[in-house]
């Protein structure tokens, strides 16, 4: 079997492009954590993600030097800036000008359940139209609850963002 190898004009474009990939993939994981306390569906992050796929897929053929094929390409844009892209809007809407204006909803429990590893409950309700999960701690019985009281703050972009959640009977 015949290995295969990126051709290279400068040693120093592939480690420069390789980072930027891993920040990429690195942000995912801030990505997730922003998206438990954002109310936003899960659709937009598909066209962040192929967005920044598609616009990547124009660019010349030989950026920072590597031979790229078109499926590379795509890949590589779809991760490195997709998520870059994702992060920053989540943290616009999140931390950039804070409202105090809150909104107190109370949603009905749609589905109850548990983590897989953890065993923590879970909750399901549905919040401006969106199915959305809270996860609580072990202690808490959440089978005798059949209301859940959200506080939510609108962000800069119009995402609603949830600051604290209350179970009620």
């Amino acid at each position: 079997m015949r290995d295969t190898y990126i051709k290279t004009k400068n040693g120093k474009y592939v480690l420069a492009a390789n980072i930027l990939f891993f920040a990429g993939l690195l942000l995912n994981l801030v990505v997730v954590l922003l998206f438990k306390d954002t109310v936003i569906e899960p659709w937009y992050f598909a066209y962040f993600y192929l967005g920044c796929g598609a616009v990547f897929y124009f660019v010349p053929k030989n950026i920072f030097g590597l031979s790229y094929g078109r499926l590379e390409k795509f890949v590589y844009a779809s991760v490195a800036f997709g998520s870059l892209l994702s992060a920053l809007l989540l943290c616009v809407n999140m931390f950039a000008f804070k409202s105090d204006k809150r909104e107190i909803e109370k949603c009905l429990i749609l589905r109850r359940g548990f983590t897989t590893r953890s065993h923590q409950p879970t909750a399901t309700v549905e919040v401006d139209g969106i199915m959305k999960g809270f996860v609580f701690p072990k202690s808490q019985n959440i089978d005798t609850f059949t209301y859940l009281q959200i506080e939510l703050r609108r962000g800069i972009l119009g995402m609603n963002v949830v600051e604290n959640t209350t179970l009620s009977k």
